[in-house]
């Protein structure tokens, strides 16, 4: 291959060889007589992110069998991302909007490998598709949450995140593992959804968007003046907010105090450092303390009803 230039098209000065021998170019040159890199491969002119990406895949979509009857569910891997640590960036986590395929679960099952069917809706595609098939009601969406894993060098940390309808997430990584997964389930927290196979995606790339981070915590049904269990405050939550779950027709004022715990006895240990007043009529967030490692919610809404803590974080 010749090393003669052509200023037509040629990019960046050339590098002289010694003993007078044609200039080297450290840069592209086109057509067909410069180096093209392979996709992926390390080289020190691509960007930070170009290195760290590397030809992996960087974005997924992943069927999720999901069974109501069951007590907990498998994550399924998304996506992952790894390089050196000396091209740590900013990245950006999308988390998109699930869909259902819209089978019976027991049809779905009987196939050879139900992860690689397609035909997905979404909650839209679905609202005049009656009940779902195998069931006696529309389909029921489950509590999807994305846990996420990322560090750089050594350390690492986890934090589980509501897919809701499609989220950001802001990261500074050189690692990055996704899983899709549902943890809420009836038995402990009243909230279920229609089984069947759904279909969760994510992508990854550089950029500086607006993160909007945040889980929601089901703590089960109350009576008036109840308080629940002691739950574990996420990794990185920075405020949370009371949500009353009341199905009836004409729904009671959600009244509620949050209050938070150094210890997971509660109430017993008396480790309280802080308690918030929630009322629907006025709805805000508050802040989590400093020393607040669990939380539980204490009932003053006139009925029995169901209780969430929805948390913001702050990746």
């Amino acid at each position: 291959m010749s090393n003669r230039r052509d200023e037509r098209y040629a990019i960046g000065p050339p590098i002289e060889v010694p003993g007078g021998a044609d200039p080297m170019y450290g840069m592209l040159r086109y057509p067909g007589s410069g180096y093209l890199p392979r996709p992926g491969e390390n080289r020190p002119d691509l960007s930070p992110w170009a290195r760290l990406a590397r030809g992996q895949p960087l974005g997924k979509s992943v069927n999720l069998a999901y069974n109501s009857n069951s007590a907990t569910s498998q994550p399924i891997s998304i996506l992952q991302v790894s390089g050196d640590d000396a091209d740590a960036r900013q990245l950006i986590v999308t988390l998109g909007q699930p869909r259902v395929l819209s089978l019976a679960f027991s049809q779905t099952l009987a196939q050879s490998n139900p992860t690689n069917l397609s035909g997905e809706q979404d909650n839209a595609e679905m609202l005049e598709r009656g009940n779902f098939p195998g069931t006696a009601s529309p389909c029921a969406w489950p509590p999807f949450e994305a846990i996420i894993e990322w560090g750089v060098g050594g350390v690492s940390f986890k934090a589980s995140v509501d897919f809701v309808n499609g989220s950001t997430i802001a990261l500074v990584c050189t690692f990055l593992r996704v899983h899709g997964a549902v943890t809420a389930n009836q038995a402990d927290s009243g909230i279920s959804g229609t089984s069947a196979i759904y279909a969760l995606s994510a992508f990854v790339g550089p950029g500086f968007a607006q993160s909007h981070a945040r889980k929601t915590i089901y703590v089960g049904s109350l009576d008036l003046t109840e308080e629940s269990d002691v739950f574990p405050v996420p990794p990185f939550a920075r405020t949370a907010l009371v949500v009353g779950q009341d199905p009836a027709a004409l729904p009671a004022v959600t009244v509620a105090t949050i209050r938070f715990w150094q210890a997971a006895d509660g109430v017993a240990g008396a480790t309280c450092v802080g308690n918030f007043f929630i009322s629907g009529n006025q709805s805000i967030p508050v802040p989590v303390p400093a020393g607040a490692a669990y939380a539980s919610v204490l009932s003053g809404t006139g009925a029995t009803s169901r209780f969430s803590i929805v948390y913001d974080l702050a990746i």
